[in-house]
């Protein structure tokens, strides 16, 4: 028989349960920058623009390492660049003279399960590793590479070269190392990372049937953290704290799998979507972000064989990075072109935008730059095409 309470009893039970302390929100880590705005596909996977975004939020940034020909560490996830840009073949036989001229033709995720959006003009490359280490130095952002050298990768690297070579890239990045957080299927490339990295914290990934004892190896070589495929329970969790372990599943996209993932107890989580994640499980989105302000330095732009030459400027603080949308547009003939651009505060790039051959005449570049919120705000300069 359950014992009956009082109303002055009942109402102190509600009171303590009430004060007890409030189980954080967990941290939201950007999967290879974080493609998606409210489940829209808004940036290529693996690019500047979606790392933009995702610094200004102040969420750690999820990245893959693959190396060139040349052994130079880039950001991309697949050993071929067939499935998300317009080149194809191995990433390995390709010199990154080579892979500058590939360009990211999707916007999304290809293969996530989310919605993807095809790039009428694809002008964002494929980064390198000091690119991204720049942009998250800049912006004081922790960061989470990958090291992706896996016996099942066309490009595999059985000794531990590939990992050396990923690990010194990160060291010359310039990020505090209590900033760092590597994560690797393999416990050999982890190796490598906290031999060479001391201070940088290491994640064990792990696939479905490996999440069990994924805690107890992390447990044996100090990994801090415990990275499973998403969905596991309270009770994982709960072993891994009390191992020491801290636990960030991967990849969590929808509203449901958030609000279930952060009910779990966990210290992270991985998300292609990092805009919905703060407002599925109420962290905060900074509140002292000043107004980032892209503006065209010259309005008078040359067009050559089919391509126009847009300077443009981010007028905003050094920490920050103006990400958005540019639009050419003629009058009476439309949008003649378009293309993303990541460019850091105080800055100015060329963007090199295709351009219908055609395209001549007066019109309008519209630039919608994106805030922490994920939401673009939309200027207009009046321009001529020549």
């Amino acid at each position: 028989m359950t014992p009956r309470l009082g109303v002055a009893a009942l109402s102190a039970l509600v009171f303590v349960v009430a004060a007890g302390p409030a189980q954080a929100a967990p941290d939201v880590f950007a999967h290879r920058g974080g493609a998606y705005v409210r489940g829209k596909p808004q940036f290529p996977e693996n690019t500047l623009p979606a790392f933009g975004v995702a610094a200004l939020q102040r969420d750690p940034l999820e990245f893959d390492i693959k190396l060139t020909a040349d052994g130079v560490p880039v950001v991309i996830h697949d050993p071929t660049l067939d499935r998300t840009t317009n080149c194809s073949g191995r990433v390995v036989d390709k010199t990154l003279a080579q892979l500058r001229r590939c360009r990211a033709d999707v916007l999304g995720v290809p293969g996530s399960g989310l919605p993807t959006r095809h790039v009428a003009d694809p002008s964002v490359g494929v980064p390198t590793l000091g690119d991204v280490l720049a942009l998250g130095r800049r912006a004081g952002s922790t960061v989470v590479p990958e090291i992706k050298n896996y016996p099942t990768d066309s490009d595999y690297d059985p000794t531990l070269a590939f990992a050396a070579k990923a690990t010194a890239g990160i060291a010359a990045g310039g990020i505090p190392l209590d900033r760092v957080i590597v994560q690797s299927f393999t416990t050999e490339n982890l190796d490598v990372v906290q031999s060479q990295l001391p201070g940088a914290q290491t994640s064990l990934l792990a696939l479905q049937s490996g999440n069990a004892a994924a805690i107890p190896l992390a447990v044996a070589r100090n990994d801090t953290w415990v990275s499973p495929e998403w969905p596991v329970d309270g009770a994982y969790v709960g072993a891994a704290h009390a191992g020491g372990r801290r636990v960030v599943p991967y990849t969590i996209d929808t509203a449901d799998q958030m609000s279930a993932a952060g009910a779990t107890g966990v210290d992270a989580l991985i998300t292609n979507d990092p805009t919905l994640a703060h407002e599925t499980l109420g962290v905060p989105f900074p509140a002292d972000v000043q107004p980032l302000e892209p503006f065209i330095t010259d309005t008078s732009i040359r067009v050559r064989r089919g391509e126009a030459a847009v300077r443009v400027r981010c007028r905003a603080p050094a920490t920050a990075t103006c990400v958005g949308n540019l639009t050419l547009s003629v009058r009476h003939r439309g949008a003649v072109g378009r293309a993303q651009f990541a460019i850091a505060g105080g800055r100015a790039q060329t963007l090199r935008v295709g351009v219908r051959r055609s395209a001549r005449g007066r019109g309008v570049a519209a630039l919608a730059a994106f805030d922490e919120r994920g939401k673009p705000a939309v200027g207009r300069q009046s321009i001529t095409l020549g």
